[in-house]
Protein backbone atom coordinates (compact mmCIF):
# COMPACT_ATOMS: atom_id res chain seq x y z
CA UNK A 1 0.00 0.00 0.00
CA UNK A 2 3.22 2.44 0.68
CA UNK A 3 3.95 2.10 -3.15
CA UNK A 4 0.62 2.32 -4.97
CA UNK A 5 0.48 6.35 -4.85
CA UNK A 6 3.58 5.89 -7.41
CA UNK A 7 1.74 3.79 -9.65
CA UNK A 8 -1.36 6.12 -9.30
CA UNK A 9 0.79 8.74 -10.31
CA UNK A 10 1.32 6.91 -13.74
CA UNK A 11 -1.93 5.90 -14.07
CA UNK A 12 -3.16 9.66 -13.46
CA UNK A 13 -0.09 10.73 -16.42
CA UNK A 14 -1.50 8.28 -18.65
CA UNK A 15 -5.26 9.26 -18.75
CA UNK A 16 -3.99 13.00 -18.01
CA UNK A 17 -1.39 13.18 -21.20
CA UNK A 18 -2.29 12.10 -24.43
CA UNK A 19 0.17 11.77 -27.06
CA UNK A 20 -1.56 15.11 -28.78
CA UNK A 21 1.99 17.17 -28.79
CA UNK A 22 2.69 19.61 -31.32
CA UNK A 23 5.94 21.00 -33.42
CA UNK A 24 5.57 24.77 -32.23
CA UNK A 25 8.00 26.23 -30.65
CA UNK A 26 6.22 27.01 -26.85
CA UNK A 27 5.63 22.95 -26.99
CA UNK A 28 9.33 22.38 -27.19
CA UNK A 29 10.07 24.80 -24.68
CA UNK A 30 7.84 23.51 -22.37
CA UNK A 31 8.89 19.81 -23.05
CA UNK A 32 12.53 20.75 -22.74
CA UNK A 33 12.31 22.16 -19.15
CA UNK A 34 9.60 19.58 -18.30
CA UNK A 35 12.26 16.78 -18.92
CA UNK A 36 15.54 18.63 -17.51
CA UNK A 37 13.44 18.88 -14.83
CA UNK A 38 12.48 15.59 -14.50
CA UNK A 39 16.36 14.36 -15.03
CA UNK A 40 17.07 16.80 -12.50
CA UNK A 41 15.08 15.37 -9.87
CA UNK A 42 15.85 11.94 -10.70
CA UNK A 43 20.19 12.17 -10.35
CA UNK A 44 19.26 14.06 -6.95
CA UNK A 45 17.62 11.20 -5.83
CA UNK A 46 20.93 8.93 -6.74
CA UNK A 47 23.21 11.09 -5.29
CA UNK A 48 21.55 11.98 -2.08
CA UNK A 49 19.58 9.39 -0.81
CA UNK A 50 21.21 7.21 1.47
CA UNK A 51 20.62 4.64 4.46
CA UNK A 52 19.02 7.51 6.16
CA UNK A 53 16.33 8.60 4.15
CA UNK A 54 13.15 7.41 5.06
CA UNK A 55 12.21 5.45 1.97
CA UNK A 56 9.24 4.77 0.76
CA UNK A 57 7.78 7.62 2.20
CA UNK A 58 7.61 11.65 1.03
CA UNK A 59 11.15 11.31 -0.49
CA UNK A 60 10.24 8.73 -3.00
CA UNK A 61 8.18 11.92 -4.52
CA UNK A 62 11.67 13.23 -6.20
CA UNK A 63 12.11 10.24 -8.22
CA UNK A 64 8.74 9.69 -9.28
CA UNK A 65 7.76 12.74 -9.93
CA UNK A 66 11.14 13.39 -12.00
CA UNK A 67 9.93 10.05 -14.28
CA UNK A 68 6.44 11.63 -14.31
CA UNK A 69 7.84 14.49 -16.05
CA UNK A 70 10.13 13.01 -18.18
CA UNK A 71 7.40 10.79 -19.66
CA UNK A 72 4.72 13.79 -19.85
CA UNK A 73 7.23 15.81 -21.73
CA UNK A 74 7.14 13.48 -24.59
CA UNK A 75 4.07 13.50 -24.79
CA UNK A 76 3.79 17.68 -24.93
CA UNK A 77 6.26 17.64 -28.17
CA UNK A 78 6.86 15.38 -31.06
CA UNK A 79 10.72 16.40 -32.08
CA UNK A 80 13.16 15.16 -29.58
CA UNK A 81 14.65 17.03 -27.09
CA UNK A 82 18.40 16.75 -24.82
CA UNK A 83 17.26 14.25 -22.53
CA UNK A 84 15.21 12.33 -24.92
CA UNK A 85 18.89 12.50 -27.08
CA UNK A 86 20.33 11.29 -23.80
CA UNK A 87 18.20 8.96 -22.75
CA UNK A 88 18.32 7.34 -26.49
CA UNK A 89 21.61 6.16 -26.88
CA UNK A 90 21.78 2.37 -26.84
CA UNK A 91 22.69 1.42 -23.97
CA UNK A 92 20.50 3.67 -21.59
CA UNK A 93 17.80 1.75 -24.10
CA UNK A 94 19.38 -1.59 -23.07
CA UNK A 95 18.68 -0.54 -19.15
CA UNK A 96 15.26 1.00 -19.89
CA UNK A 97 14.24 -2.85 -21.20
CA UNK A 98 15.68 -5.09 -19.36
CA UNK A 99 14.84 -2.42 -15.76
CA UNK A 100 12.51 -4.44 -14.50
CA UNK A 101 13.92 -7.92 -14.68
CA UNK A 102 17.04 -5.96 -13.29
CA UNK A 103 15.04 -4.24 -10.91
CA UNK A 104 14.29 -8.11 -9.79
CA UNK A 105 18.05 -9.18 -9.57
CA UNK A 106 19.98 -6.40 -8.01
CA UNK A 107 18.98 -6.66 -4.71
CA UNK A 108 19.25 -10.44 -3.84
CA UNK A 109 22.47 -10.66 -5.49
CA UNK A 110 24.09 -7.67 -3.27
CA UNK A 111 22.47 -8.68 -0.27
CA UNK A 112 22.98 -12.43 0.22
CA UNK A 113 26.60 -11.35 -0.99
CA UNK A 114 26.72 -8.87 1.94
CA UNK A 115 25.35 -11.29 4.24
CA UNK A 116 27.56 -14.12 3.53
CA UNK A 117 30.70 -12.30 3.61
CA UNK A 118 29.42 -10.44 6.97
CA UNK A 119 30.65 -7.05 6.07
CA UNK A 120 30.16 -3.72 4.01
CA UNK A 121 31.02 -4.64 -0.30
CA UNK A 122 34.14 -3.28 -1.47
CA UNK A 123 33.75 -1.05 -4.51
CA UNK A 124 35.21 -3.31 -6.63
CA UNK A 125 33.18 -6.12 -5.52
CA UNK A 126 29.89 -3.79 -5.98
CA UNK A 127 30.84 -3.51 -9.32
CA UNK A 128 31.46 -7.21 -10.19
CA UNK A 129 28.25 -8.07 -8.39
CA UNK A 130 26.19 -5.39 -10.99
CA UNK A 131 27.81 -6.89 -13.65
CA UNK A 132 25.78 -10.13 -12.65
CA UNK A 133 22.91 -8.55 -11.81
CA UNK A 134 23.02 -7.43 -15.47
CA UNK A 135 23.91 -10.68 -16.81
CA UNK A 136 21.22 -12.39 -15.39
CA UNK A 137 18.65 -9.86 -15.69
CA UNK A 138 19.28 -10.40 -19.84
CA UNK A 139 19.22 -14.14 -19.39
CA UNK A 140 15.22 -13.21 -17.75
CA UNK A 141 14.63 -10.74 -19.83
CA UNK A 142 15.08 -12.73 -23.11
CA UNK A 143 13.79 -16.00 -22.38
CA UNK A 144 11.54 -15.38 -19.20
CA UNK A 145 10.22 -12.03 -19.36
CA UNK A 146 9.40 -11.50 -23.16
CA UNK A 147 8.34 -14.81 -24.04
CA UNK A 148 5.85 -14.34 -20.97
CA UNK A 149 4.68 -11.37 -22.19
CA UNK A 150 4.01 -11.86 -25.96
CA UNK A 151 2.79 -15.07 -25.29
CA UNK A 152 4.67 -17.25 -26.54
CA UNK A 153 4.66 -20.15 -24.16
CA UNK A 154 0.90 -20.79 -25.22
CA UNK A 155 0.88 -20.07 -29.05
CA UNK A 156 1.09 -23.56 -30.00
CA UNK A 157 0.21 -26.25 -27.84
CA UNK A 158 2.31 -29.77 -28.18
CA UNK A 159 0.08 -31.67 -26.45
CA UNK A 160 -2.94 -31.59 -28.26
CA UNK A 161 -6.20 -30.62 -26.91
CA UNK A 162 -5.01 -31.14 -23.27
CA UNK A 163 -2.56 -28.84 -23.69
CA UNK A 164 -5.07 -25.74 -24.45
CA UNK A 165 -5.71 -26.07 -21.12
CA UNK A 166 -2.00 -25.43 -20.09
CA UNK A 167 -2.59 -22.10 -18.90
CA UNK A 168 -5.81 -23.13 -16.93
CA UNK A 169 -3.95 -25.82 -15.15
CA UNK A 170 -0.82 -24.26 -14.34
CA UNK A 171 -2.42 -21.88 -11.71
CA UNK A 172 -3.67 -24.98 -9.55
CA UNK A 173 -0.24 -26.75 -10.35
CA UNK A 174 1.79 -23.55 -9.48
CA UNK A 175 -0.22 -23.87 -5.48
CA UNK A 176 0.27 -27.19 -5.40
CA UNK A 177 4.12 -26.72 -5.73
CA UNK A 178 4.07 -23.59 -3.47
CA UNK A 179 2.59 -25.62 -0.70
CA UNK A 180 4.69 -28.65 -1.17
CA UNK A 181 7.60 -26.60 -0.96
CA UNK A 182 6.62 -24.97 1.86
CA UNK A 183 5.73 -28.24 4.10
CA UNK A 184 9.03 -29.67 2.89
CA UNK A 185 11.11 -26.74 4.05
CA UNK A 186 9.10 -26.03 7.45
CA UNK A 187 9.66 -29.57 8.04
CA UNK A 188 13.27 -30.03 7.04
CA UNK A 189 13.98 -26.93 9.15
CA UNK A 190 12.36 -27.65 11.90
CA UNK A 191 14.29 -31.21 11.71
CA UNK A 192 17.54 -29.42 11.56
CA UNK A 193 16.73 -26.90 14.79
CA UNK A 194 15.52 -29.61 16.77
CA UNK A 195 18.27 -32.09 15.76
CA UNK A 196 20.74 -28.75 15.90
CA UNK A 197 19.93 -27.74 19.07
CA UNK A 198 22.44 -25.76 21.25
CA UNK A 199 22.11 -24.65 24.45
CA UNK A 200 23.62 -21.87 26.39
CA UNK A 201 27.05 -21.19 27.57
CA UNK A 202 27.22 -22.04 31.16
CA UNK A 203 30.13 -21.82 33.72
CA UNK A 204 30.52 -25.95 33.17
CA UNK A 205 32.05 -24.60 29.97
CA UNK A 206 34.96 -23.39 31.54
CA UNK A 207 35.10 -26.36 34.38
CA UNK A 208 35.10 -28.99 30.99
CA UNK A 209 38.42 -26.90 29.78
CA UNK A 210 40.57 -28.62 32.78
CA UNK A 211 41.00 -25.11 34.34
CA UNK A 212 38.08 -24.32 36.17
CA UNK A 213 39.95 -21.98 38.98
CA UNK A 214 39.31 -18.54 37.93
CA UNK A 215 35.93 -19.43 37.18
CA UNK A 216 34.11 -21.54 40.07
CA UNK A 217 32.41 -19.78 42.24
CA UNK A 218 33.66 -19.50 45.89
CA UNK A 219 33.67 -22.28 48.41
CA UNK A 220 30.95 -22.04 50.87
CA UNK A 221 31.78 -21.97 54.90
CA UNK A 222 32.12 -25.69 55.93
CA UNK A 223 29.03 -26.57 58.54
CA UNK A 224 30.97 -26.19 61.64
CA UNK A 225 31.51 -22.43 60.94
CA UNK A 226 29.79 -19.52 62.64
CA UNK A 227 27.04 -18.15 60.89
CA UNK A 228 27.04 -14.94 59.53
CA UNK A 229 25.19 -12.15 60.90
CA UNK A 230 22.98 -11.56 58.03
CA UNK A 231 22.87 -13.87 55.06
CA UNK A 232 25.58 -13.33 52.25
CA UNK A 233 24.62 -12.30 49.08
CA UNK A 234 25.67 -14.67 46.47
CA UNK A 235 28.61 -13.68 43.99
CA UNK A 236 27.82 -12.25 40.86
CA UNK A 237 27.77 -15.11 38.20
CA UNK A 238 28.24 -12.62 35.55
CA UNK A 239 32.04 -11.88 35.47
CA UNK A 240 32.76 -15.71 35.57
CA UNK A 241 29.74 -16.32 32.95
CA UNK A 242 32.03 -13.54 30.19
CA UNK A 243 35.16 -15.59 30.86
CA UNK A 244 33.47 -19.20 30.16
CA UNK A 245 31.76 -17.38 26.64
CA UNK A 246 35.17 -16.20 25.30
CA UNK A 247 36.63 -19.16 26.40
CA UNK A 248 33.69 -21.39 24.68
CA UNK A 249 34.22 -18.86 21.72
CA UNK A 250 37.61 -19.83 21.34
CA UNK A 251 37.50 -23.76 20.93
CA UNK A 252 34.60 -22.58 17.82
CA UNK A 253 31.69 -23.91 20.69
CA UNK A 254 28.40 -24.01 18.57
CA UNK A 255 26.74 -20.58 18.66
CA UNK A 256 23.25 -21.07 21.25
CA UNK A 257 20.36 -21.84 19.39
CA UNK A 258 18.03 -20.15 21.11
CA UNK A 259 19.77 -16.54 21.66
CA UNK A 260 18.71 -13.36 23.51
CA UNK A 261 16.86 -11.01 22.19
CA UNK A 262 16.54 -13.25 18.48
CA UNK A 263 18.53 -12.56 15.82
CA UNK A 264 15.38 -11.34 13.60
CA UNK A 265 14.17 -8.15 16.14
CA UNK A 266 18.00 -7.89 17.48
CA UNK A 267 17.84 -4.03 16.38
CA UNK A 268 14.81 -3.74 18.17
CA UNK A 269 16.16 -4.25 21.33
CA UNK A 270 16.78 -0.64 22.40
CA UNK A 271 16.01 1.14 25.89
CA UNK A 272 12.66 2.47 26.88
CA UNK A 273 12.91 6.32 26.91
CA UNK A 274 9.40 6.67 27.83
CA UNK A 275 8.12 10.84 27.01
CA UNK A 276 11.64 11.94 26.90
CA UNK A 277 12.77 11.24 23.68
CA UNK A 278 15.25 14.39 23.79
CA UNK A 279 16.37 13.46 20.09
CA UNK A 280 13.50 15.76 19.46
CA UNK A 281 14.11 19.56 19.72
CA UNK A 282 10.33 19.75 21.82
CA UNK A 283 10.93 17.45 24.79
CA UNK A 284 12.77 19.56 27.53
CA UNK A 285 11.81 17.18 30.33
CA UNK A 286 12.42 15.18 33.11
CA UNK A 287 11.63 11.68 33.34
CA UNK A 288 12.11 10.05 36.85
CA UNK A 289 12.99 6.43 36.63
CA UNK A 290 13.51 4.24 39.76
CA UNK A 291 12.01 4.77 43.02
CA UNK A 292 10.05 7.89 42.00
CA UNK A 293 9.76 8.48 45.87
CA UNK A 294 13.20 7.81 46.98
CA UNK A 295 15.45 11.17 48.28
CA UNK A 296 18.72 9.50 46.95
CA UNK A 297 18.98 10.86 42.93
CA UNK A 298 21.18 9.13 40.31
CA UNK A 299 21.65 11.27 36.76
CA UNK A 300 23.14 10.04 33.70
CA UNK A 301 24.08 12.41 31.16
CA UNK A 302 25.68 11.68 27.34
CA UNK A 303 24.43 10.50 24.06
CA UNK A 304 23.10 7.05 23.09
CA UNK A 305 26.04 5.39 24.80
CA UNK A 306 24.33 7.22 27.92
CA UNK A 307 21.20 6.08 26.87
CA UNK A 308 21.81 2.22 26.43
CA UNK A 309 22.86 1.84 30.31
CA UNK A 310 18.91 2.78 30.89
CA UNK A 311 18.07 -1.17 31.86
CA UNK A 312 21.24 -1.14 34.20
CA UNK A 313 20.57 1.83 35.78
CA UNK A 314 16.97 1.04 36.71
CA UNK A 315 18.00 -2.20 37.88
CA UNK A 316 20.46 -0.17 40.25
CA UNK A 317 18.04 2.78 41.37
CA UNK A 318 14.81 0.31 41.85
CA UNK A 319 16.85 -1.94 43.91
CA UNK A 320 19.28 0.66 46.15
CA UNK A 321 16.91 3.26 46.62
CA UNK A 322 17.29 5.95 44.10
CA UNK A 323 15.57 8.36 41.16
CA UNK A 324 17.21 8.00 38.23
CA UNK A 325 17.17 10.50 35.28
CA UNK A 326 18.87 9.90 32.19
CA UNK A 327 19.82 12.82 30.31
CA UNK A 328 20.91 11.22 27.00
CA UNK A 329 20.56 12.60 23.72
CA UNK A 330 21.47 10.16 20.65
CA UNK A 331 24.80 11.78 18.47
CA UNK A 332 25.20 14.48 21.35
CA UNK A 333 28.78 13.94 22.22
CA UNK A 334 28.61 14.52 26.45
CA UNK A 335 32.05 17.13 25.05
CA UNK A 336 30.68 20.56 24.68
CA UNK A 337 31.62 20.79 21.58
CA UNK A 338 29.31 21.05 18.48
CA UNK A 339 29.70 17.94 16.50
CA UNK A 340 28.28 17.03 12.93
CA UNK A 341 24.78 16.34 11.99
CA UNK A 342 23.85 12.51 11.95
CA UNK A 343 24.89 11.70 7.64
CA UNK A 344 25.59 15.37 7.43
CA UNK A 345 28.87 18.00 8.04
CA UNK A 346 26.53 20.54 8.73
CA UNK A 347 26.50 21.29 12.76
CA UNK A 348 24.14 20.14 15.38
CA UNK A 349 23.24 22.65 16.84
CA UNK A 350 20.34 21.06 18.70
CA UNK A 351 22.70 19.34 20.41
CA UNK A 352 24.11 23.22 22.01
CA UNK A 353 20.68 23.57 22.94
CA UNK A 354 20.61 20.15 24.65
CA UNK A 355 24.04 20.87 26.21
CA UNK A 356 22.63 23.47 28.41
CA UNK A 357 19.38 21.83 29.29
CA UNK A 358 21.42 19.12 30.16
CA UNK A 359 23.83 21.49 32.33
CA UNK A 360 21.00 23.34 34.14
CA UNK A 361 19.28 20.15 35.14
CA UNK A 362 22.77 18.65 36.83
CA UNK A 363 22.79 21.81 38.60
CA UNK A 364 18.54 21.62 39.73
CA UNK A 365 18.61 18.28 40.59
CA UNK A 366 22.21 18.20 42.53
CA UNK A 367 22.31 14.36 42.18
CA UNK A 368 23.67 12.30 44.77
CA UNK A 369 25.46 10.03 41.90
CA UNK A 370 26.00 11.69 38.23
CA UNK A 371 27.14 9.07 36.05
CA UNK A 372 28.79 10.34 32.68
CA UNK A 373 28.98 8.01 29.12
CA UNK A 374 29.75 9.19 25.89
CA UNK A 375 30.25 7.61 22.36
CA UNK A 376 34.01 9.30 21.38
CA UNK A 377 33.70 11.79 18.94
CA UNK A 378 36.73 11.75 16.49
CA UNK A 379 35.72 12.82 13.03
CA UNK A 380 34.89 16.77 13.07
CA UNK A 381 33.65 19.37 15.27
CA UNK A 382 31.93 22.86 14.37
CA UNK A 383 33.16 26.43 16.09
CA UNK A 384 32.17 30.06 14.92
CA UNK A 385 34.99 29.62 12.30
CA UNK A 386 33.51 26.66 10.57
CA UNK A 387 34.13 22.65 10.53
CA UNK A 388 37.18 20.95 11.75
CA UNK A 389 38.49 18.38 10.49
CA UNK A 390 42.18 18.06 11.55
CA UNK A 391 42.43 14.80 13.79
CA UNK A 392 44.87 16.60 16.48
CA UNK A 393 42.79 19.79 16.31
CA UNK A 394 39.57 18.25 16.90
CA UNK A 395 41.36 15.90 19.62
CA UNK A 396 42.67 18.86 21.29
CA UNK A 397 38.81 20.70 20.86
CA UNK A 398 36.86 17.50 22.66
CA UNK A 399 39.43 17.19 25.20
CA UNK A 400 38.83 20.84 26.29
CA UNK A 401 34.76 20.11 25.90
CA UNK A 402 35.18 17.20 28.52
CA UNK A 403 37.20 19.62 30.65
CA UNK A 404 34.13 22.76 30.54
CA UNK A 405 32.02 19.92 30.83
CA UNK A 406 33.06 18.53 34.17
CA UNK A 407 34.46 22.08 35.71
CA UNK A 408 30.44 22.53 35.47
CA UNK A 409 29.10 19.34 36.74
CA UNK A 410 31.35 17.95 39.32
CA UNK A 411 30.41 20.92 41.88
CA UNK A 412 27.22 20.02 41.74
CA UNK A 413 26.99 16.57 42.10
CA UNK A 414 27.87 14.66 45.28
CA UNK A 415 29.60 12.17 43.34
CA UNK A 416 30.86 11.86 40.06
CA UNK A 417 31.94 8.61 38.16
CA UNK A 418 32.91 8.90 34.32
CA UNK A 419 31.75 5.34 32.52
CA UNK A 420 34.61 3.83 30.17
CA UNK A 421 32.89 3.83 26.62
CA UNK A 422 31.95 0.03 26.12
CA UNK A 423 33.91 -1.97 23.29
CA UNK A 424 33.11 -1.46 19.58
CA UNK A 425 33.27 -3.92 16.63
CA UNK A 426 33.89 -3.53 13.02
CA UNK A 427 31.05 -5.86 11.72
CA UNK A 428 27.35 -6.63 12.51
CA UNK A 429 26.68 -8.82 14.92
CA UNK A 430 23.46 -9.73 13.69
CA UNK A 431 24.93 -10.64 10.59
CA UNK A 432 27.89 -12.26 12.21
CA UNK A 433 25.42 -14.49 14.31
CA UNK A 434 23.29 -15.76 11.16
CA UNK A 435 25.82 -16.34 8.67
CA UNK A 436 28.22 -18.81 11.26
CA UNK A 437 27.17 -21.75 12.97
CA UNK A 438 30.62 -21.58 15.25
CA UNK A 439 31.26 -18.66 17.91
CA UNK A 440 34.65 -17.78 17.04
CA UNK A 441 34.46 -16.20 13.72
CA UNK A 442 32.07 -13.13 15.85
CA UNK A 443 34.60 -12.65 18.07
CA UNK A 444 36.64 -9.38 18.03
CA UNK A 445 38.82 -7.32 19.19
CA UNK A 446 38.18 -3.50 20.10
CA UNK A 447 38.18 -0.88 17.36
CA UNK A 448 41.40 1.33 17.80
CA UNK A 449 39.87 4.38 16.90
CA UNK A 450 36.96 3.38 19.73
CA UNK A 451 39.50 2.83 22.39
CA UNK A 452 42.01 5.93 21.84
CA UNK A 453 38.83 8.12 21.86
CA UNK A 454 37.58 6.08 25.35
CA UNK A 455 41.51 6.80 26.81
CA UNK A 456 41.26 10.25 25.96
CA UNK A 457 38.16 10.54 28.33
CA UNK A 458 39.59 8.62 31.27
CA UNK A 459 42.42 11.41 30.72
CA UNK A 460 40.17 14.12 31.43
CA UNK A 461 38.38 12.35 34.08
CA UNK A 462 41.40 11.63 35.60
CA UNK A 463 42.91 15.20 35.26
CA UNK A 464 39.54 16.83 37.35
CA UNK A 465 39.98 14.02 39.94
CA UNK A 466 36.51 12.35 38.96
CA UNK A 467 36.14 8.69 39.33
CA UNK A 468 36.23 6.30 36.57
CA UNK A 469 34.68 2.58 35.83
CA UNK A 470 35.79 0.75 33.65
CA UNK A 471 33.60 -2.54 32.24
CA UNK A 472 36.02 -3.40 28.79
CA UNK A 473 36.71 -6.80 31.72
CA UNK A 474 32.13 -7.71 31.33
CA UNK A 475 33.12 -8.06 26.96
CA UNK A 476 36.43 -9.23 26.64
CA UNK A 477 39.19 -11.46 28.77
CA UNK A 478 42.46 -10.45 29.53
CA UNK A 479 44.46 -10.64 26.80
CA UNK A 480 41.17 -8.60 24.55
CA UNK A 481 40.01 -11.09 22.99
CA UNK A 482 35.44 -10.40 22.60
CA UNK A 483 32.80 -12.36 22.64
CA UNK A 484 29.14 -11.04 21.30
CA UNK A 485 27.57 -13.87 23.42
CA UNK A 486 27.57 -14.43 26.81
CA UNK A 487 25.45 -17.20 28.34
CA UNK A 488 23.06 -16.95 25.68
CA UNK A 489 22.55 -13.18 25.29
CA UNK A 490 24.07 -11.04 22.22
CA UNK A 491 25.83 -8.09 23.58
CA UNK A 492 25.47 -5.55 21.07
CA UNK A 493 22.36 -4.65 18.85
CA UNK A 494 24.96 -3.03 16.61
CA UNK A 495 28.55 -2.16 15.81
CA UNK A 496 28.51 0.12 19.40
CA UNK A 497 25.02 -0.06 21.12
CA UNK A 498 24.32 -2.77 24.21
CA UNK A 499 21.20 -5.06 23.64
CA UNK A 500 18.55 -3.35 26.35
CA UNK A 501 18.76 -6.79 27.56
CA UNK A 502 22.53 -7.70 28.18
CA UNK A 503 22.43 -3.86 30.04
CA UNK A 504 19.85 -5.13 32.31
CA UNK A 505 21.61 -8.48 32.91
CA UNK A 506 24.79 -5.48 33.57
CA UNK A 507 22.53 -4.15 36.40
CA UNK A 508 24.17 -5.83 39.31
CA UNK A 509 27.70 -5.48 37.86
CA UNK A 510 27.55 -1.78 37.41
CA UNK A 511 25.78 -0.96 40.62
CA UNK A 512 28.37 -3.45 42.22
CA UNK A 513 31.40 -1.82 40.60
CA UNK A 514 29.84 1.69 41.78
CA UNK A 515 29.72 0.70 45.38
CA UNK A 516 25.71 1.37 45.50
CA UNK A 517 24.18 -2.16 45.02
Amino acid sequence: FTRAWELGLGAIAAIAFRDGGTQDATARWRAQVLSAFGMFFIICACLQFNDATPFPGTPALVPVLGSVFIIVAGTLWHGPTVVGRLLSVPPLQVIGNWSYSLYLWHFPVLVLAELQLGRELRWWEQVLLVALAFGLAGLSYHYIEEPFRRGILWRRPAFGRAATLGPVALYPLSITLVAVTCFGANTYATGTARDGYQPAITLAEADSSGSSGPFKQPDRPASSAAPPAAKAQEPDPLPALLKASVLAARKNQAIPTNLKPGLTNLSDDVESVGECNYYSTNVRKLCPRGDADAEKTIVVIGDSHARHWTPAVEEIAERSGYRAYMLAMPQCTVSLVTPDKIDSTDPMTSCDDFHDFMLSSVKKLRPDLLLISSRPISAAYHDSSGRHTDRADVRRAVYRGYQRLLAQVKPAAKRTVWLRDVPALEFDPATCLSSNKTLSPCTYKPLESQQDGADLQMQAAKSARVETVDLDDMFCDSVGICTTVVGDTITHRDGHHLTATYSKELGRTLGERLKVW
